[in-house]
């Protein structure tokens, strides 16, 4: 989802009594992820005027932290992987093996990998 949008849906979801339908309709986004996204917002008890001020890559961590991700899965050093896949001869699989590597038991499967570092390079 771009910056611009999740900023417009938690606006919507923050400042106004707009029911879930409502509001996907002005967003453009079905109402099972604006359903997530308020349920995501309701748990860090956050108010619009703390979130309007929050940049982009900081408004990605508020709505992420609280979301489904499993406290057990070590997370990667995004900034790490991404400097290394920028070298030649260097694939995500190539990478995400090493990772998972040093203990598979609390690493990401490769579709998540891929999906949270797709993530990480849209903030």
């Amino acid at each position: 989802m771009k910056p611009s949008t999740l900023r417009e849906l938690l606006r919507l979801l923050l400042s106004t009594h707009f029911s879930n339908r409502h509001i996907a309709q002005l967003t453009q986004l079905s109402k099972t992820t604006v359903r997530r996204y308020r349920s995501r917002i309701s748990e860090s008890e956050c108010c619009w005027e703390e979130v309007k001020q929050l940049d982009d890559l900081a408004l990605f961590r508020l709505v992420s932290s609280s979301s489904g991700l499993k406290p057990d899965k070590r997370a990667p050093d995004w900034s790490h992987i991404h400097k290394l896949l920028q070298d030649k001869h260097q694939c995500r699989l190539q990478i995400w093996e090493e990772y998972r590597r040093i203990n598979p038991d609390d690493a990401y499967c490769y579709s998540q990998f891929n999906k949270y570092y797709r993530d990480y390079q849209n903030y």
